[in-house]
């Protein structure tokens, strides 16, 4: 992970310098990582005024759509034009694709230098964030969007030595030792075959501890990120779904049943019809195997023109 010493950072993944008075910001390395291929940038216009801790524009890539936080209170004065026609820039040269400059500053959210930034960006969040080159969770059986967005590391069915030194740690802390087997077979031959099998091995009832531990430190670690905001009639219906699944979950929760909730939000890139939806997930068994039920909860929404 690259961290320029010379930079300030927030704890939302922007980094910040000052040129000439100017207010420069951009997203961390650790941050385009995280992300995924980048396929659009949302952004403000000369002259709009951006408050610290409040959302200016978005990134979307191939797995998400996340805000992009103000470290700073001040008007915007110019727009990285560059990013709308190749927002993969961000990726390849997070340092040198600046969003947005800011001028007139009064005030900013708290700022970490290089050494305190990486601190801030757990060692383990760090590790984490490999699982994302793990084709058996990305590919096989938890696909983050749907296909037609997709765009797949090559090639497809090979995983970094860092995702598979971190789904052994967490086999072994799970003290899943079938689990350690495979992993060891598919580092030596990897390949599509061994692929399916270790995701299909994970839903089953004798791999669930390593799933629940997965999930368990994601939620731990994303807790450091902040929440996507929406506003006006969208967010009033966004909150109405979320409240009746969340009512939902309890019934079913007092029912001794186990249920979580994710949110699935829209691409804004996408031309087709896009939908907020969350989903309800009850977990259970059948056999051997380890089943969820979904639920959905969803609003439609109309073509961005």
């Amino acid at each position: 992970m690259n961290i320029p010493a010379e930079l300030k950072y927030s704890k939302s993944h922007e980094w910040v310098k000052t040129e000439d008075g100017v207010t420069v910001v951009g997203i961390s390395d650790f941050a385009q990582n995280a992300l995924g291929d980048v396929v659009f940038v949302n952004l403000p216009a000369e002259g709009d005024g951006v408050t610290a801790g409040d959302a200016f524009g978005d990134v979307e890539s191939v797995k998400a759509v996340s805000d992009l936080v103000s470290p700073v209170t001040g008007t915007v004065c110019a727009v990285n034009e560059e990013l709308l026609d190749s927002p993969e820039l961000v990726n390849s040269d997070p340092y040198g694709a600046w969003l947005i400059k800011v001028e007139n500053v009064e005030g900013s959210e708290e700022l970490l230098d290089a050494a305190a930034y990486e601190a801030f960006c757990t060692e383990e969040e760090m590790r984490l964030a490999s699982l994302a080159n793990f084709p058996p969770l990305n590919f096989c059986c938890y696909p983050a969007v749907p296909d037609q967005y997709l765009v797949p590391s090559c090639p497809w069915w090979e995983a970094t030595e860092e995702a598979i030194t971190e789904m052994k740690k967490l086999a072994s802390e799970a003290g899943d030792k079938l689990l350690l087997r495979y992993l060891a077979l598919y580092e030596k031959w990897q390949g599509k075959l061994l692929a399916k099998q270790i995701a299909k091995l994970l839903h089953t009832s004798r791999h669930a501890k390593v799933v629940d531990l997965l999930e368990k430190k994601l939620a731990r670690e994303a807790q450091n990120y902040p929440k996507r905001r929406f506003t006006g009639e969208e967010g009033t219906q966004i909150r109405k779904i979320q409240e009746q699944a969340m009512k939902r979950k309890k019934i079913l929760e007092a029912e001794g049943k186990r249920a979580s909730l994710l949110r699935e939000e829209p691409f804004f890139y996408a031309r087709d019809s896009v939908e907020y939806k969350v989903h309800l997930m009850i977990w259970g068994t059948r056999g051997k195997e380890r089943v969820v039920e979904v639920e959905t909860f969803k609003i439609s929404r109309t073509q961005r023109q």
